[in-house]
């Protein structure tokens, strides 16, 4: 039947299929609990609480009690780990130092230690035979490569480690004596001052500088 055919009152076809659509319910707001109904902040910042900035000297603290942290023991055992060379201003050079510290003092606790401990050891000669092998060596030199991966056996120095024989002090007075023989006369000096360091944190401290 057509739209002229139906009596008049009749709804149109159109008009039946509007009147069947559900009617849509208009959004509500959805209560937060704990939120703050004078706030300014939206909801969804936990508490509504604004920034708070730490002032330099409780900065300054925090890094100072970073040295007490164990964890930094954790990363200083971690060869993935790297502190940055050049400090982007004084306060990181600042946090640089710190952690340097606290990375040498654990480690004397670990010598101190009986027997000591002696993981880190290993990791920091293994760190520099790789060093010499990979950035200082070249193609060339064939035979020196040979009797360093013979001198710095890694799995040969583990057992010692394993047994609580290893000497870390032997090995790094080889590694000594390659620098001899490697660096170019105008570090003989810095060699010989190697030379005369008997105490094993500070060579490493000062090969670290080298």
């Amino acid at each position: 039947m057509s739209d002229s055919e139906r009596p008049e009152g009749s709804p149109s076809g159109s008009d039946e299929r509007k009147s069947r659509k559900r009617p849509v319910t208009p959004p509500r707001a959805v209560p937060i609990p704990g939120a703050a109904e004078s706030s300014s902040l939206p909801p969804w910042v936990a508490g509504g609480s604004p920034a708070k900035f730490v002032s330099h000297d409780e900065l300054m603290k925090m890094t100072n009690e970073l040295e007490n942290m164990e964890l930094v023991h954790e990363i200083a055992i971690d060869p993935n780990f790297q502190i940055p060379d050049v400090p982007a201003n004084a306060l990181q050079r600042c946090v640089r130092e710190t952690m340097h510290r606290a990375y040498y003092n654990q480690l004397r606790r670990d010598l101190a230690k009986d027997p000591p401990e002696l993981e880190f050891c290993f990791g920091f000669l293994m760190e520099l035979k790789a060093m010499i092998l990979d950035d200082i060596l070249t193609a060339q030199h064939t035979r020196l490569k040979g009797e360093i991966n013979t001198m710095l056996d890694e799995p040969k120095l583990r057992e010692k480690l394993a047994e609580n024989t290893l000497d870390v002090m032997e090995v790094m007075k080889y590694i000594i004596d390659l620098c001899s023989r490697l660096c170019s006369p105008v570090r003989d000096d810095k060699v010989a001052e190697l030379r005369t360091k008997d105490d094993l944190i500070d060579l490493f401290q000062y090969v670290n500088i080298c």
